[in-house]
């Protein structure tokens, strides 16, 4: 998701990075690498909806609701609650590159995917110190990013992956 600093990255970035040693270009915005002041990667801290307390509440209740007789629906209640606040516990971290303009605008792109994100923070800065002509796209996916854009095997695929052995990155004709 990319995102101004005033928003939260809580839901994976779905789209497409493309970037060549001058710009960076996204959901039809085009950045100059020269405009950027700051670049990095952090884990993004989810905000439960959920507090444990209320999780361990509703899952007492929910229990004692069991044993007693004609409380039915406030077992519904106490389960969803309970169903909720263990899903949102459970939920993979999120990692984000952060890219910060010199106009203290951000843009944020997360991903579940950590390898993903810091070999794309790599792959970034590395093109905007080359003096070789680079020109890649990466795809965010559900769960994973993909390096290429999906032409003649030019696919490369970083999650829980040995990323030494994908080859080049500079795959745009």
């Amino acid at each position: 998701m990319s995102i101004n600093s005033r928003e939260k990255g809580g839901s994976p970035y779905q789209g497409s990075l493309i970037f060549t040693n001058h710009t960076l270009a996204f959901n039809g915005t085009t950045i100059q690498l020269r405009n950027v002041t700051r670049f990095g990667t952090r884990e993004i801290k989810r905000t439960h909806k959920i507090s444990p307390i209320l999780l361990i509440a509703s899952a007492v209740i929910f229990f004692l609701s069991l044993s007693w007789k004609g409380l039915g629906f406030i077992s519904f209640i106490a389960a969803a609650v309970a169903g909720y606040g263990i899903y949102e516990f459970f939920r993979p971290k999120l990692y984000a590159l952060i890219i910060e303009l010199n106009s203290s605008y951000h843009h944020i792109f997360s991903s579940v995917d950590r390898g993903g994100i810091e070999e794309v923070h790599r792959r970034i800065t590395s093109a905007m110190t080359s003096d070789k002509p680079v020109n890649t796209t990466v795809n965010f996916s559900s769960d994973k990013i993909i390096f290429g854009d999906h032409v003649a095997r030019d696919k490369y695929e970083v999650n829980d992956s040995n990323i030494d052995k994908m080859g080049s990155f500079n795959n745009n004709p």
